[in-house]
């Protein structure tokens, strides 16, 4: 973990860092988490305070899961790297809550409950929180779980939102379904070598319709065989061109990207997961498997 310290020599010259750093907004950062086996790294996260960037594994209404909650250190600045290491990994297809925390015990360390419980730091009356989910492939935004006030230990007057009506979210699903939602059509690809054609792609936002190859049943990511540019809206007859012809009988996976640093180059791959992310809807990848 690469943390960013800010130091002086000068009195006056660390009255005026103190000042600084008063004066910037907590964040967690404006690029995607990076994740491994065991650890989510955040970068730029910024704090007012020394404190906690916090972890935690809640269910599908938004309540936290008894001791899976996990922090790494931040000190008050900008912290370029912050790494929260899961000693027993992400679970599949889990959710989860990154938030910020002002110590308060003077302890050094962090304390969820009790007497020396850490604060979450507020922004316009709510923590300051992100949500995740990861479905074994991914760790992703998801913007469906809802925030508890339990899992971030707030009181009534800072209540979270309420948690999404799962039959009316389905029927507003389906009757999206062929009206504008990002989606791939794999049920009339059309082969010639190394290139398949699909008769129909939405997308919501600019970016790629990416091949990606499948091995024992498992999408390979964040590798990719091949890719091209698809534009925001229905894109029909889209060609995507792969390292070698597509097999007879192989499976294969087409999931949409989208553009996130505006150079309209893909750059997701094994170095660099943070860009050119794969586009979510309900927390779920945008993806379909196909067969040659």
């Amino acid at each position: 973990m690469k943390t960013l310290f800010l130091t002086t020599a000068a009195t006056a010259l660390a009255a005026t860092a103190a000042t600084a750093q008063s004066d910037m907004e907590p964040s967690m950062g404006m690029s995607a988490p990076t994740y491994g086996e065991n650890s989510v790294a955040f970068s730029d996260v910024v704090a007012t305070n020394d404190g906690y960037l916090v972890l935690q594994e809640v269910d599908e209404m938004g309540e936290p899961i008894a001791d899976r909650y996990f922090s790494a250190p931040i000190t008050a600045g900008a912290n370029d790297e912050v790494t929260v290491e899961l000693p027993e990994g992400l679970n599949s297809g889990s959710r989860y809550t990154a938030s910020l925390y002002e110590e308060s015990g003077d302890n050094a360390m962090f304390d969820y409950d009790g007497d020396m419980a850490d604060t979450p730091v507020m922004m316009d009356g709510q923590p300051l929180m992100a949500r995740y989910n990861y479905d074994g492939e991914f760790f992703v935004d998801d913007e469906e779980t809802p925030i508890n006030a339990q899992a971030v230990m707030e009181d009534d007057a800072t209540a979270g939102v309420e948690p999404v009506d799962e039959m009316a979210e389905d029927e507003m699903s389906d009757d999206m379904d062929m009206s504008g939602a990002p989606m791939v059509d794999v049920s009339d690809v059309m082969f010639d070598g190394d290139t398949a054609t699909f008769s129909t792609v939405m997308a919501d936002v600019d970016g790629y319709l990416v091949i990606h190859a499948v091995e024992d049943g498992e999408t390979l990511v964040p590798q990719s065989l091949g890719h091209t540019w698809v534009t925001a809206g229905e894109n029909t007859d889209v060609a995507v061109t792969i390292d070698y012809d597509y097999v007879e009988g192989e499976d294969y996976v087409a999931m949409l990207h989208e553009e996130t640093n505006g150079n309209e180059t893909y750059e997701f791959g094994i170095d660099r997961t943070d860009v050119d992310t794969p586009v979510t809807v309900d927390g779920e990848v945008v993806a379909e498997q196909f067969t040659r």
